[in-house]
């Protein structure tokens, strides 16, 4: 029933070891599946500092990381400016291998030698890279700042477009712009924030029923695979494929709508590794070789 790891063909989005509770709530509210745009959306934060640069993770590596990195760098010229708003475009397609655009909407607040970028990341997916390119010089015709040229969409990654007008001002242009006024009305009200914080409380109530020690001795499929039948059991469903990964139960053809006939809605933990027990009783998981539940003691 539970394919070998190097059959599944998925990247995890969760990390059992670098994952923290707030990365893996952003990864289940990027990834769930059968809910509005909205639901998508996430409020995140970074700095970005003159000396190092972006403290934010990218492969630069690839043509892709070093677009996107200038990109964040170029946030900190725009600042300069006199900016105060930032609309960051990552086109699917073109030099990327995503499945959908992302949108990231950023307020610029100054720190000690850099900037805080205080924003929401969106999925766009029915945004192609040409209709990315048709909002962005849109924006340009408003009166967005721009660090360098725009000639096709992959030029987005590292051209952030930034805005020197007042926040009502800033979520008119989002919505002359962009049709998605659901998402626009859910950052300005807060509701994004509040819904968030809501899905952290349910990953938080599933991550504490997982021993530390256990977690740690998990690969991140593994991890994931556990996590992702916790939250099924709340009608919670992870996407098959994403930007930056994708389902684990997905990748092995397991779906949200035959989920409870395929695994009766009980834990297969035992399925993942012969070293893991559920207590019965607190539901938590330890380590057979424990012979009684650290938890509770049953």
């Amino acid at each position: 029933m539970y394919q070998s790891h190097e059959c599944i063909g998925v990247t995890p989005v969760i990390s059992a070891q670098k994952s923290n509770l707030q990365e893996a709530t952003m990864a289940v509210r990027e990834n769930q599946k059968g809910v509005a745009l909205v639901d998508n959306v996430n409020h995140y934060e970074f700095v970005v500092t003159r000396e190092r640069g972006p403290e934010l993770g990218v492969d630069i590596r690839e043509k892709l990381g070093q677009l996107e990195n200038l990109g964040m760098e170029a946030m900190i010229d725009l600042f300069d400016r006199g900016c105060k708003w930032v609309f960051w475009i990552s086109p699917k397609g073109g030099i990327s291998n995503y499945p959908q655009s992302r949108f990231c909407l950023l307020r610029i607040g100054e720190i000690d030698n850099g900037i805080r970028l205080s924003g929401w990341g969106i999925k766009a997916p029915v945004h192609t890279g040409e209709e990315c390119l048709t909002i962005a010089k849109a924006q340009m015709k408003l009166g967005c700042e721009t660090p360098g040229l725009v000639f096709c969409f992959d030029d987005l990654r590292s051209t952030p477009l930034g805005f020197k007008k007042g926040d009502d001002e800033v979520f008119e242009v989002m919505r002359q712009t962009v049709d998605m006024p659901e998402v626009w009305d859910s950052i300005e009200n807060g509701d994004v924030q509040r819904s968030q914080k809501e899905m952290e409380a349910v990953v938080g109530e599933e991550l504490a029923k997982l021993p530390n020690e256990v977690r740690m001795a998990m690969s991140d499929y593994q991890f994931q695979y556990w996590l992702e039948t916790r939250l099924a059991q709340r009608n919670i469903y992870l996407e098959a494929g994403g930007n930056h990964g994708g389902s684990v139960l997905g990748g092995m053809g397991v779906g949200g709508g035959v989920f409870n006939q395929i695994f009766g809605m009980t834990t297969i933990v035992g399925e993942l590794d012969s070293r893991l027990v559920e207590c019965k009783n607190c539901h938590k998981v330890y380590m057979k070789k424990k012979g009684e539940c650290p938890a509770c003691k049953s």
